[in-house]
């Protein structure tokens, strides 16, 4: 939603504030499923740590994307082996774009098998937790409330 009503110049700057926006929820996040003893939240939190580093992922492809378009951007001359440094420009653009378009790919891939071993781990927690004859831990009912109530509204934003 930000990024359709918010003009922040540019690509990059948009994704450094959403993830040190994201970073600062994931911290409030881990430290109140600690506090609350809620293994929503820190299923919550993982999945915020996977924005985090998928954002910073994508900051560093975008910062390559970019510096890819304009690698060069002002050279019109000819080297002395008869092909055009602009030529030679344009190649190197091509491959800068190339390794931030592998880049984002790789991410989406590793994004993916980092959430199938968090779901795993919290698909194990769970089912410890079920298997225990007494429950030591009671979940904090006003902490868990406030922080999906900001999740929510966060999320909206």
């Amino acid at each position: 939603a930000l990024i359709h009503t918010w003009d922040l110049g540019s690509n990059e700057v948009l994704l450094c504030l959403i993830v040190l926006f994201n970073l600062g929820f994931l911290i409030a996040e881990v430290l109140a499923s600690q506090y609350s003893a809620s293994l929503a939240l820190l299923s919550d939190a993982l999945h915020a740590a996977l924005d985090v580093g998928t954002f910073l992922i994508n900051l560093w492809a975008e910062y390559r994307i970019s510096t890819a378009q304009n690698f060069g951007e002002y050279s019109q001359l000819k080297d002395t082996k008869g092909s055009s440094v602009a030529e030679d420009i344009a190649k190197e653009r091509q491959k800068r774009k190339e390794t931030a378009i592998w880049w984002e790919m790789t991410a989406s891939l590793i994004t993916g098998i980092v959430l199938l071993l968090s779901t795993l781990y919290v698909f194990y927690e769970a089912i410890e937790r079920l298997l225990e004859s007494q429950v030591n831990e009671e979940i904090n009912a006003p902490v868990l409330v406030w922080i999906v109530g900001a999740t929510v509204f966060f999320n909206g934003l």
